[in-house]
């Protein structure tokens, strides 16, 4: 996910500002500018580099474009929330994830020192004002119960009604799990097999009739996969 800041903008600029950067950076030049620096950021520091090794993720350039190339998160920092504000945002919700978070400052009376302030906000993740504007429906969990040629073949397959919710066949796509992020792709067949066998390697444990969830994170993009067993739930598919 792509995040995109804005803070300490003037209240009637705030919707233009968002629309030129957005414009801005849907340029094919930029995008790719952008890819550029970030990776030859991540090139020339060891310790950026060392992130991308412990989760696995080999195509450092390629991740970055896939993340560019996405649709961006827009966060709104700004003193005050207020109904006209989130009217003026509005349009915005329409076509982009976008979080208002307010950020207050107080300070002891009197007191010059600014080891006296302290900081009201909360986390961008929490998104409440998003999910209130937006009407932001829950990502969807796709449930796989595993059987023997599941466990011995490192694949899953995708259920007819679940289909519509993945890429095409042969489109990549990431998920990430335990032992970092993997690319795959649905096959003709319309299984996922494609570097799993790392993590059903890492997963001695699972056996046939637990469940192995998939969840939404961006669709048809990025899922994340998590062991659920047999025990947690009483559906059987």
């Amino acid at each position: 996910m792509l995040y995109i800041f804005f803070q300490n903008i003037l209240k009637n600029t705030i919707v233009p500002q968002i629309i030129r950067f957005i414009n801005a950076i849907e340029n094919p030049e930029s995008k790719k500018n952008l890819a550029n620096y970030f990776y030859n950021e991540i090139k020339n520091d060891p310790y950026k580099k060392i992130i991308f090794e412990i989760n696995h993720i080999e195509e450092i350039f390629k991740f970055i474009s896939d993340i560019i190339e996405s649709n961006p998160k827009i966060v709104v920092i700004i003193d005050e929330i207020n109904e006209k504000l989130k009217n003026e945002l509005s349009p915005l919700y329409k076509n982009f994830d976008v979080d208002i978070i307010e950020f207050r400052t107080f300070m002891r009376e009197n007191s010059k020192c600014l080891d006296d302030h302290v900081h009201l906000t909360e986390s961008i993740n929490k998104n409440s004002y998003s999910e209130n504007l937006n009407n932001e429906k829950e990502k969807m969990k796709f449930k796989f119960k595993i059987r023997e040629g599941m466990l011995k073949h490192h694949y899953l397959r995708i259920r007819e009604e679940y289909r519509e919710y993945f890429p095409k066949p042969g489109k990549k796509f990431l998920i990430e799990t335990d032992v970092g992020v993997i690319e795959t792709n649905v096959t003709k067949y319309y299984e996922v097999s494609k570097n799993l066998k790392k993590w059903f390697d890492a997963h001695p444990e699972l056996k046939v009739g637990d469940y192995v969830i998939i969840e939404e994170i961006e669709p048809k993009k990025r899922y994340k996969m998590y062991i659920e067993k047999s025990g947690d739930k009483n559906e059987s598919y």
